[in-house]
C-alpha cells in the first residue's frame, strides 16, 4: 500500500503523466491533416516531397515525425543540404550554358558582320560590284524625310542610311531573335525541371538543354 507520502507521490506522477499525454495529443492535432479521401496524414513542412501519410500512431510523440524522421518520407537535414547543394550546381549550369549558347547565336547568325566600306576604294568597288542592296522600310522613310524638307544626312547613318552592304556573310537579326526565344524557352523548360524534380531529371533536363541547337536559317 505504502505510505500517504508514497501514494501522494503517485498520484502526482500520474497526473503529470496525464497532462503530457493531452498536451502530446493536442500538438498531433495541431500537425494532422484530413486529404480528400480522408486518409489520415502526417503534415510534412518540406515541399519538395508528399505529405507524410502514417498509418498507425506508434508512440505518443509522432507528431514531431518529420523532425525525428520516424517518417521515411521526410528527408534528413543532411539530404536537404545534399539536394539544395545539387540543385543549386544544376542551377548554375543551365544559366552558364544559356549564356555560351547566347553568345554563339551572335556568331551564328552573324550579328557581328559589318559589311560598310571603310574606304573610298571599298565604296567604289561594291558599288561597281553590286555589292548592296537597299531597304524599302528605310528608303520610304528618307524619301518623306526629304519631302518634307528635312536633311537625311543629320540622321542614322548619313548617306549610308538605307543600304545594306552585301558580302560573303550576312548578319541575320531575324533568324538571331526567332532563335535566342527557343533557347530561352528552353533555359526555362530545363529550369523548371531543376527546381521541382530530383537531381536525376534534373541532370536529364540539363543535358538535354547543353544539346539544344538552334533550327534557324543561318547563312
Amino acid at each position: 500500500m505504502g505510505t500517504k507520502a508514497t501514494i501522494k507521490r503517485r498520484e502526482q506522477r500520474k497526473r503529470a503523466k496525464q497532462r503530457l499525454k493531452t498536451q502530446a495529443w493536442y500538438y498531433m492535432d495541431e500537425m494532422i491533416i484530413m486529404n480528400t479521401t480522408n486518409t489520415v496524414s502526417l503534415g510534412c513542412t518540406n515541399s519538395v516531397y508528399a505529405v507524410c501519410a502514417p498509418t498507425q500512431m506508434a508512440q505518443l510523440n509522432y507528431w514531431a515525425a518529420c523532425e525525428t524522421q520516424a517518417c521515411k518520407a521526410c528527408p534528413t537535414k543532411e539530404e536537404e543540404n545534399s539536394m539544395n547543394t545539387e540543385r543549386n550546381y544544376l542551377e548554375r549550369r543551365v544559366r552558364e550554358i544559356f549564356c555560351d549558347k547566347e553568345r554563339t547565336l551572335i556568331d551564328t547568325f552573324n550579328l557581328h558582320v559589318d559589311n560598310t566600306p571603310r574606304t573610298y576604294k571599298d565604296l567604289i568597288a561594291a558599288i561597281k560590284d553590286g555589292k548592296y542592296d537597299l531597304d524599302p522600310k528605310r528608303t520610304k522613310v528618307i524619301d518623306a524625310q526629304v519631302e518634307s524638307g528635312e536633311n537625311p544626312l543629320y540622321f542614322a547613318c548619313g548617306a549610308f542610311d538605307g543600304i545594306i552592304w552585301k558580302g560573303d556573310k550576312m548578319p541575320d537579326p531575324a533568324g538571331y531573335g526567332i532563335a535566342i526565344n527557343a533557347l530561352r524557352k528552353a533555359r526555362t523548360t530545363a529550369m523548371d525541371i531543376v527546381q521541382t524534380q530530383d537531381a536525376i531529371a534534373g541532370l536529364k533536363a540539363l543535358q538535354d538543354f547543353d544539346a539544344w541547337t538552334p533550327t534557324g536559317p543561318a547563312n
